[in-house]
């Protein structure tokens, strides 16, 4: 049986479906703000220049970092 449920370290919610867009967007930002990834998410944040190491190594592990 397949879940319905979406559960990461910061809390779950009902998989998307036709009747919870509102409250599973309001979680899902959420999950992405505690992740420092809601900017990336939404666009909001631009990816550094070639030359700022660290903040690309950050934007990445942000940017692809599983949510756990």
């Amino acid at each position: 049986m397949e879940s319905t449920k979406f559960t990461c370290k910061h809390g779950s919610t009902e998989m998307l479906n036709y009747r919870n867009h509102h409250s599973w967007k309001r979680s899902l930002n959420a999950f992405l703000i505690a992740e420092d990834a809601f900017g990336i998410a939404t666009g909001t944040e631009a990816l550094p220049n070639a030359g700022a190491t660290a903040q690309l190594r950050d934007f990445r592990r942000r940017s692809h970092g599983p949510i756990r």
